[in-house]
């Protein structure tokens, strides 16, 4: 810890008190200084809520279900209105967690129970990038990265782990009336429920998730997260949070407490519930006193599931999740650092999920590796409102498929799925195109208008997939 440090140093001075207290007094302020200059970091990571879910996104009450907290974190932060996420929740996950293309790391679609895939050793996750800058980390809720051992948090760089492995609905299949335990699947998958570990120690499997479980899981995730950030502020070291809630992803179950009161159903009675545990966590920020030194970021996984509808969010843009339109994949995201980042701020500039990777690196003072293509880019100057988004391009995957790319306004179709996950997927000889600023619906394709923008796109397309040359890209699940 830093201020054994100090008081080591001390002790080199001389056993004189005096000089001591001279020493402490010059050297207090240098380590609380060499603090601030690594802010903890906490990423709370919402699952399946829509864009125009939060209030502060033109939703809540509109929707029939306020969301004061987030609302209030809006307030005292900064809205980012082209936030982008994946088509679904592992990629999301494992994009956050690797500051790579999914794809890059073999992930292409939602993990299910037992499967042999995950992530591998290789990959350099975010809780290795910071522990030599003094991180401490911790991943709590939804993973989703796989389900083995060596696929767990605690075996790729956090120090401990308390949480579950799917989505939340995977734990109900076997209470489904066709559910049959005589068919392979039946008998070979298995379900791992709540699961803890510790670096260095063998996980442990707590308590099995079950409908009621799913009632509670989110409120004991944001309780582990109050005393985690209790703990964690009590010493001087820096700390990196990762909080994946499985609400609101279908099927909804709300605590009892919630169960009612929003005008949405039950989506609306989690999406409250939510908003609830999202603000316990901030309190616990604010209470601690560290709230100055601390960034932290809201945001969805995906767009909503319009297939459980009326238990799904909303988006006011076109497509839902697993599809590359915007609906699918830019996110509500808000960003919230008292004195650090402007209060009430909104910005339209582009950022990802890999761009926490690129970011939390140079908070910390840590290099991104140099021997494999990270995607993300450093935002630190993009928040503080310094400098413009350091992100001008998005690349839309959807499974191993490259569906379309965005270069500032511009956003280029090669690919387009108006359903999923049984497509079709639609091939054009012409990509569409369509200007997001004026039209972020894609609704207009201007691509007879503005034809030297699907060339730019074209030269993009062609400098990635030289790339993908370069470093292929990981394959996890073997053909058939």
């Amino acid at each position: 810890m830093r201020m054994m440090q100090v008081i080591q140093r001390c002790r080199i001075i001389g056993d004189c008190p005096y000089f001591r207290l001279a020493a402490i007094a010059i050297l207090f302020p240098i380590a609380l200084a060499n603090a601030a200059d690594k802010p903890n970091v906490i990423v709370m990571i919402a699952d399946d809520v829509g864009y125009g879910d939060v209030g502060a996104f033109m939703g809540g009450g509109v929707r029939g279900a306020a969301t004061p907290n987030l609302d209030r974190m809006a307030t005292e932060g900064m809205k980012l209105t082209s936030f982008y996420a994946q088509p679904t929740c592992t990629p999301t996950r494992a994009s956050l967690v690797t500051g790579r293309l999914p794809i890059r790391a073999g992930f292409t679609f939602p993990l299910f129970p037992s499967l042999p895939m995950g992530l591998v050793p290789d990959e350099i996750t975010i809780a290795e990038l910071l522990e030599p800058a003094g991180y401490y980390s911790a991943a709590l809720g939804k993973w989703h990265l796989g389900d083995q051992e060596a696929h767990l948090p605690h075996k790729q760089g956090f120090d401990e782990f308390w949480g579950f492995l799917y989505h939340a609905d995977a734990y109900l299949y076997p209470t489904d009336r066709d559910w049959r335990t005589d068919t392979q699947v039946g008998r070979t998958m298995k379900f791992r429920g709540i699961v803890e570990g510790v670096k260095g120690q063998p996980s442990k499997d707590v308590e099995p998730i079950d409908a009621a479980r799913l009632e509670t899981l989110d409120r004991d995730i944001a309780q582990h997260a109050v005393d985690y950030i209790g703990a964690r502020a009590k010493e001087d070291k820096p700390f990196f949070l990762y909080v994946g809630f499985s609400k609101a992803h279908y099927k909804n179950f709300p605590l009892p407490e919630f169960k009612g009161k929003s005008q949405s159903g039950d989506y609306g009675d989690a999406l409250m519930e939510l908003d609830h545990h999202s603000g316990a966590i901030l309190d616990a920020v604010r209470n601690a006193g560290i709230a100055e030194n601390t960034l932290v970021l809201w945001f969805s996984d995906n767009g909503p599931s319009y297939d459980t509808f009326p238990d799904c969010g909303y988006t006011p843009f076109r497509g839902a999740k697993g599809q590359t339109y915007e609906g699918g994949v830019r996110m509500p995201c808000i960003a919230w650092w008292p004195g650090t980042i402007q209060s009430g701020a909104s910005a339209d500039g582009i950022m990802t999920t890999m761009d926490i990777f690129s970011t939390a690196a140079a908070l910390a003072g840590v290099e991104t590796p140099k021997d494999r293509p990270i995607d993300g880019h450093d935002q630190t100057a993009f928040l503080k409102g310094a400098a413009p988004s350091a992100t001008q391009s998005v690349y839309y995957y959807l499974g191993d498929r490259l569906m379309a790319i965005r270069n500032g306004k511009w956003k280029a179709h090669f690919y387009t799925a108006d359903n999923w996950p049984d497509g079709p997927i639609e091939e054009y000889s012409v990509p569409q195109l369509y200007d997001l600023m004026t039209d972020p619906r894609e609704s207009r394709n201007l691509v007879y208008l503005k034809t030297w923008e699907v060339v730019q796109a074209n030269l993009l397309l062609r400098q990635h997939q030289a790339e993908l040359k370069r470093f292929p890209n990981r394959v996890l699940l073997p053909p058939l």
